[in-house]
């Protein structure tokens, strides 16, 4: 081979193809050149082909309706023979054929077409040339009938990824356009009308002369797509097809040179097709077989210009047919963990690419491993299930026997009921895949609950798996088909003799909650419940008669369509009829066979345990309307106060309970109204009611804050200032003086009662468990307890009323336990007020931020060490995070040597809502928003963008330095953002400024590869590209870092979507 073209040519060429594929603009052109490599003929062999095929064929085609001369089939010679062009040929061919065959010659016309081009196998499978092509998503446009091109783009892509045209009149129906991945066959096709086949000269003068409108409709289309066209394969002499190129369009044809032409008629020939198609010739070699090796050269070099990404790379190897095996498991192995690429691989509808993958598959050790879930491999391996070999077989049916499968799976099904047809799979090996789906509770609700055998398994081990309360199958009224084995029956009888529903609950509710029995209880109804092949009533086990479960299901089949007398009389003698809480099914069952029963026979059989809204309580009073009425004074206060050092009584039954707060709630309702029952109630209450206090303590506060009679509410006031307990403080008296404050009663004589508590006697317990309590006080934690409560009050008071602060502050600094009084003073900072303490603590903090939020002026600079402190424990919550955060903007520089911060227990979500809606610039938000986002590795930072770019708060410039600190140290982060939420936020966002920067951040992602890959991406970036203008779609389907989320096969579904 000589050298024919200098390296700036070579350059040119690459540059201007990746130029195109990158704007989804290239056209090749593929001709008749390209196919002849794999064995198919060249026009004058095609003729040679045709008119012999019609010359020993003619009788047949014609049914024996005519009588074949030697005269006539020398006619064929002589159209062979003579010296007209080929095109002219097939016009006479036509006139030959027509004249014998008639009007049927147009319904056989294409005989030879759809035999030769359809039928007949090439020399070679694969065109070296075709496969290097497809690389770079063309659009193809061919002169030539084979289906070459389409054989190789299913070999590598799914059918919806390309599209083939069969003729210029579908092109014109189909909206007259072409997309990357189409074929457009500019002469026909078999699989075309037969009226659009071009062959002869007349054909072509119809299509390029005489009716030219769709062809006009393609020159169109080309002015304004302007692509770049690449010849291959073409003599360059078809004028028509070079009318095509629009003047201002840049070609190439890729041609053979012959060693006998001088460099000055090359470059003629190269400066006329220049001048007058706007075609540059490459001339490539001097031989056909320079054509592939140059091909593959240029293909590479436009996709290193591209930087297509090595996934793509192995993509286009692992779908060549050629690939040696060795390599083919090499590159395969390599994708064992992307399940996504293995997926996609096994996709192929190639035949014979099936096959090589399947070997390749089962007799990798690496690829075995992680199969047996991936429904894209079973489906090949039920395409191709009668070509696997022995070998083969057993590997697969070791995958049956060990490997966890997807029993949703219909392709798995498939090959399971393939398995089972199959002479060279002994029963053993059936046996042994069935009990292994039968560990599969959900089995039942999948095709493989047709199989009786492995239902009768299933049901087995099912049995065996878990006691009847801890399953959950699911399945309607329909009966199964179920075969028992007897070596079922001992494991089956084990799991049911001693389990407590079966033997106490009521049927229907063991049916309602046991699947396992549902299913048994139904199939037995319709009568497809077999042991050992046949009816399972016909020849009954007898060790299951003895388990109280099938006694009670037999018993309740009989019931509802009666027994057989063999099965009825064998169920009597089993059955214990002195057991009176065998259930009370039985009762009916002993009815209709008395005789048989006899004197045994109770009819009162009853459910040991009968169901109920279990674990239910019902909270009580402990009188009621008719006690009061009967009862006198001294009886009903006996009532009240019974069981005098207990909350609540004993429980009468499994679902009530009596309770003080229940009681004083009754008492409350009856005082309400005005009748003898209340009365009698407030007469009690004016008499005796500092009986009452402090056990019904809800009584006499409700009374005092709510609308109730003078008279009661003076009784209730004394009382309770008489009985008030210094030395606790209840939930209910927290209420109650939360009400006064609420209603601005701070002269209340109640108030002397409250500051008088000994605040050191009042518990500080947790009161539910005994954790420990961490250091910095939770919200949650304080209130709970007693001493909490109180102080809580004291803070509520401290906001509302200045005249009492004074006391209030006396009174916490008394308190001896050092978090709540440290959280106390904290919240006793107002927004009239600023802190002054010697000793600021973190739940200092902790109290200041539970009552003010944001800082009042000079109180910043008090805190930052405690801001310091509490970001480096980590101590960051609900109550704090917003006065920290907005502490540490301003004041707290996260870049300091020795800064210590606890990233991975803080979520900064909220101070990114800080920067992002706040038009204020804080001193140190750029430091922050670097750190936070270079100590992210979960993809919360760039989540958390897309999120609050979409919100109407979000400040624009803040939006834009958010985006360009994320761009400058992009190259450091460590997460992978999620972009689920992103086409709702472009589509939502009205916003066109913000939507810009949620386009940027998106390619700034995608960009870096920062893109999470998800089960859904390939949707999620469907949605985007609907929302992008055309040369950002462009720019998204073409990008090299789009296999960091998609797989092959999406990436096309993509490309496909641009139009």
């Amino acid at each position: 081979m000589g050298n024919y073209y200098t390296e700036n040519e070579f350059d040119e060429l690459v540059d201007s193809l990746a130029g195109a594929v990158k704007n989804f603009n290239l056209v090749v052109f593929v001709g008749a050149g390209i196919s002849l490599s794999q064995g198919y003929p060249n026009w004058n062999g095609y003729i040679e082909k045709l008119i012999h095929f019609w010359q020993f064929n003619i009788q047949h085609v014609a049914g024996g309706k005519i009588e074949v001369s030697n005269k006539l089939l020398s006619q064929f010679d002589e159209i062979l023979r003579s010296k007209n062009g080929p095109k002219r040929k097939i016009d006479l061919l036509h006139t030959l054929l027509h004249d014998i065959l008639g009007e049927d010659f147009d319904d056989v016309k294409l005989n030879f077409e759809k035999y030769f081009f359809k039928e007949v196998v090439p020399d070679y499978l694969e065109n070296s040339v075709l496969v290097e092509l497809i690389k770079l998503d063309p659009i193809f446009i061919t002169s030539n009938y084979d289906f070459e091109i389409e054989k190789h783009l299913k070999r590598i892509k799914q059918k919806d990824a390309f599209k083939t045209i069969n003729n210029l009149h579908e092109f014109t129906n189909w909206s007259s356009r072409l997309i990357s991945g189409d074929v457009l066959h500019l002469h026909g096709t078999t699989e075309g009308e037969g009226h659009y086949f071009v062959n002869s000269s007349l054909d072509y003068s119809r299509q390029y002369l005489k009716e030219t409108q769709e062809f006009q409709k393609l020159r169109t289309w080309f002015e304004m797509k302007q692509p770049i066209v690449l010849f291959l394969g073409s003599s360059m002499e078809e004028e028509e097809i070079l009318s095509l190129l629009p003047a201002t369009s840049k070609n190439f044809a890729m041609m053979k040179t012959e060693r006998n032409e001088s460099p000055e008629f090359r470059n003629l020939y190269n400066q006329t097709y220049q001048n007058n198609n706007r075609t540059t010739i490459f001339w490539y070699g001097d031989d056909y077989d320079d054509l592939p090796k140059e091909v593959e050269k240029m293909v590479s070099s436009v996709q290193r210009k591209l930087e297509v990404a090595k996934s793509s790379e192995d993509w286009a190897i692992l779908h060549s047919i050629s690939t040696d095996k060795e390599i083919y498991q090499k590159i395969l192995e390599k994708y064992s963990e992307d399940e996504h690429y293995l997926s996609d691989i096994f996709k192929t509808d190639d035949i014979d690419l099936q096959k090589k993958i399947l070997k390749i598959t089962l007799r990798s050790q690496i690829l075995l491993k992680k199969i047996s879930n991936i429904s894209s491999f079973w489906n090949m391996v039920s395409k191709n299930f009668k070509n696997i070999d022995t070998e083969q077989l057993k590997i697969i049916v070791e995958i049956f026997k060990n490997k966890k499968l997807n029993i949703y799976c219909q392709d798995l099904f498939e090959v399971y009921e393939q398995l089972l047809n199959s002479d060279n799979i002994s029963n053993e090996d059936i046996n042994e895949i069935r009990k292994h789906l039968a560990q599969n509770q959900s089995l039942v609700n999948t095709s493989f609950s047709g199989d009786s055998d492995l239902m009768g398994y299933w049901l087995s081990e099912q049995f065996q798996q878990e006691i009847s309360r801890h399953r959950n199958i699911f399945y309607g009224d329909q009966s199964l088909k179920i075969n028992f084995r007897n070596e079922m029956i001992t494991p089956i009888i084990e799991s049911v003799k001693d389990e407590g529903i079966y033997l106490y609950w009521s049927f229907d509710e063991i049916i309602s909650m046991d699947g396992l029995i549902k299913i048994i209880y139904n199939s037995l109804l319709d009568e497809k419940l077999l042991f050992e092949d046949t009816f399972i009533l016909e020849n009954f086990p007898e060790p299951l008669l003895e388990t109280r479960l099938f006694q009670r299901v037999l018993v309740n089949i009989d019931n509802e369509k009666k027994l057989p007398n063999p099965i009825v009389n064998k169920l009597i003698a089993k059955i214990d009829f002195t057991d009176t809480i065998f259930g009370t099914e039985l009762n009916e069952f002993a009815r209709n066979h008395k005789t048989e029963i006899g004197e045994d026979a109770l009819e009162v059989y009853e459910n040991a345990i009968e169901s109920g809204p279990a674990s239910i309580v019902h909270p009580r009073s402990f009188i009621d309307s008719s006690q009061i009425l009967k009862e006198n004074e001294e009886s009903i206060l006996e009532i009240l106060l019974g069981g005098q050092d207990e909350s609540f009584s004993q429980r009468e039954d499994f679902y009530s309970e009596k309770t003080n707060k229940e009681t004083s709630n009754y008492l409350l309702n009856v005082l309400k109204k005005n009748d003898v029952v209340s009365q009698k109630i407030e007469k009690i209450i004016i008499d005796k009611g500092s009986l009452l206090y402090p056990k019904f303590d809800r009584l006499f506060l409700k009374i005092l804050t709510d609308d109730y009679n003078s008279d009661l509410k003076e009784k209730a006031l004394n009382i309770f200032l008489e009985k008030f307990n210094s030395d606790s403080f209840s939930w209910e008296e927290k209420l109650f003086f939360q009400e006064l404050i609420s209603k601005k009663e701070f002269e209340h004589k109640a108030f002397e009662k409250l500051f008088q508590v000994e605040v050191n006697k009042l518990s500080y317990n947790y009161v539910y468990t005994n954790k420990e309590r961490p250091e910095l006080i939770e919200r949650d934690d304080f209130i709970n307890t007693e001493l909490g409560r109180y102080l809580d009050i004291l803070i509520l008071i401290n906001k509302k009323d200045k005249s009492k602060r004074g006391v209030i502050k006396e009174i916490v600094a008394k308190v001896n336990f050092n978090q709540f009084r440290e959280f106390t003073l904290g919240a006793l900072t107002t927004v009239d007020n600023s802190i002054d303490l010697e000793k600021v603590t973190i739940n200092t903090f902790q109290g200041y931020s539970f009552s003010i939020s944001g800082f009042k002026q000079g109180d910043l600079d008090k805190f930052k060490l405690v801001g310091q402190e509490l970001l480096k424990k980590g101590y960051v919550n609900n109550v704090n995070q917003n006065n920290l955060f907005f502490l540490a903007l301003s004041k707290i520089n996260p870049s300091d040597e020795g800064m210590e911060i606890n990233w991975n227990n803080i979520n900064f979500s909220w101070m990114l809502s800080l920067i992002f809606q706040s038009e204020f610039e804080f001193e140190y938000e750029e430091k922050w928003l670097r750190e936070i986002m270079l100590h992210d590795k979960e993809g919360d930072f760039g989540r958390d963008i897309l999120y609050y770019l979409e919100e109407d708060s979000t400040v624009l410039s803040k939006g834009e330095k958010v985006l360009r600190v994320f761009e400058e140290n992009i190259s450091d982060y460590k997460g992978k953002v999620n972009i689920h939420s992103l086409p709702d936020s472009l589509k939502e966002q009205k916003n066109s400024e913000k939507k810009d920067l949620l386009i940027k951040l998106f390619f700034l992602l995608i960009e870096n590869s920062k893109i999470e890959k998800s089960y859904f991406g390939s949707r999620t970036l469907l949605s985007i590209m609907q929302q992008l203008p055309l040369e950002s779609k462009k720019r998204l389907a073409g990008h090299a870092n789009l296999s960091t989320v998609l797989s092959p096969l999406e990436i096309d579904e993509l490309k496909r979507a641009i139009d």
